[in-house]
């Protein structure tokens, strides 16, 4: 942003936790659903696959986040002077 001529507000690493938690919540509410589907091939196994795997491990993003290891949320306000 600075190389093309921005200024830098603020910069800040937002957490994502609590919507990471209603996210699973959701997956977990419905994978029996997407497997039961895939199963009857109503759905393509992929999609199945897809949806198992955005469940996997959201523990340990949730957890990594907690410790400040790492954030997927950042919110940069920026202005271009005139």
């Amino acid at each position: 942003m600075r190389a093309a001529g921005f200024e830098i507000e603020s910069s800040a690493g937002r957490s994502a936790v609590e919507m990471i938690r209603r996210e699973r919540a959701l997956y977990d509410r419905y994978e029996w659903l997407g497997g039961a589907l895939a199963t009857l091939r109503v759905i393509p196994r992929r999609v199945d696959a897809m949806l198992t795997r955005m469940n996997t491990n959201v523990d340990s993003y949730i957890e990594a986040e907690e410790l400040g290891l790492l954030t997927l949320n950042w919110k940069i306000v920026a202005r271009k002077p005139v």
